[in-house]
């Protein structure tokens, strides 16, 4: 069973969830306009100053740079993102895990496009979405622009840490295109036609994980010296997917298990301490908090974190929404 068919089946078996009430939509939109427009204020003298302190200043050593603003995601650094069940109306909805009372509105609805994963710098998001006849790949910007990426035959990838680029898996290799669009690029083939599927980017750039056969791949990010990582054969099931490194890149983790029961492993970068962190469970999708200090599960209505070990297992206090696939913004909450 592949990444598709599970997600049309648990979307068919998803609950009804309560959403952000519509009454409240206005108000938001009104904080948000005060909030750009504070932005753009504020941009505007710093820009000011540092033209005055070059004048001022003459030969004086370059500053760093002012990292940019991340427009539409600078308010949700930290939150968890999520698509609504699509019987409530299928929209893209970010929600503070502490405070799962507070959401940012992403989308209006629409298509049914589930959060895949972020960039490492949190300037992009991965979608897939699905159904309507335009399944595939789609890049969300700051600006809450999409883009469509890759056709219907491509369920799951991993953008590079500056958003600048998807690698995928399709037609037994690994393929990279530009987040912008364009015509994708084959990164590696195996002469053996094993499919390589489900690849995630490593935080610093350097290495993909990726799956091949009965194996857990890492390789360079050009494509050279693949190498194998863990034999899934020998955990109990017969299917796994979706590795992904810590915000370290310490570590990997990933689930492996039968149809609709899956467990989560966690193992090395170099392939040592393999551990399982749960035990068999409905979910599917689990995701490293922004530090990497625990790992997150949503799980009968609560997300559940623990530690890398498996130790620790908090549930939290107020509900969060049974959904599908969500995914975890990596850029520390303020």
């Amino acid at each position: 069973m592949d990444v598709r068919e599970r997600l049309r089946d648990l979307a068919d078996e998803a609950p009804l969830v309560a959403m952000v009430p519509a009454s409240l939509l206005p108000r938001a939109r009104r904080r948000i306009a005060r909030n750009s427009v504070a932005a753009a204020v504020a941009l505007a003298v710093v820009v000011a100053g540092t033209f005055a302190g070059v004048r001022a200043l003459g030969s004086a050593p370059p500053r760093p740079a002012v990292k940019p603003t991340l427009g539409l995601f600078d308010r949700i650094h930290g939150w968890i993102v999520y698509q609504e069940a699509p019987q409530t109306g299928s929209r893209l909805i970010a929600t503070d895990p502490n405070h799962p009372s507070r959401h940012v509105l992403l989308d209006h609805g629409g298509p049914i496009n589930y959060p895949i994963e972020w960039s490492h710098d949190g300037s992009h998001l991965l979608l897939h979405r699905l159904g309507g006849g335009e399944d595939g790949l789609l890049v969300m910007d700051a600006s809450g622009s999409i883009t469509r990426v890759t056709d219907h035959s491509i369920a799951l990838g991993s953008l590079s840490p500056d958003g600048s680029q998807v690698v995928y898996g399709g037609d037994n290799g690994l393929y990279v295109v530009d987040s912008t669009g364009g015509a994708p690029r084959l990164l590696a083939r195996d002469p053996r036609h094993t499919a390589f599927v489900e690849p995630d980017w490593s935080p610093d750039g350097t290495e993909i994980a990726f799956l091949g056969g009965s194996w857990l791949w890492v390789m360079n990010a050009d494509g050279t010296r693949p190498r194998r990582l863990v034999d899934l054969s020998h955990l109990r099931g017969d299917y796994g997917g979706r590795p992904l490194w810590s915000p370290d890149g310490s570590r990997l983790l990933f689930y492996y298990g039968y149809n609709k029961i899956w467990r989560f492993y966690v193992v090395g970068a170099d392939g040592s301490g393999l551990h399982p962190i749960t035990r068999f469970t409905g979910a599917f999708v689990a995701n490293w908090s922004p530090d990497g200090s625990r790992i997150g599960i949503i799980s009968r209505g609560r997300l559940e974190t623990m530690a890398p070990d498996g130790t620790g297992v908090t549930a939290s206090r107020d509900p969060v929404p049974a959904v599908l696939w969500w995914a975890w913004n990596p850029v520390m909450g303020r």
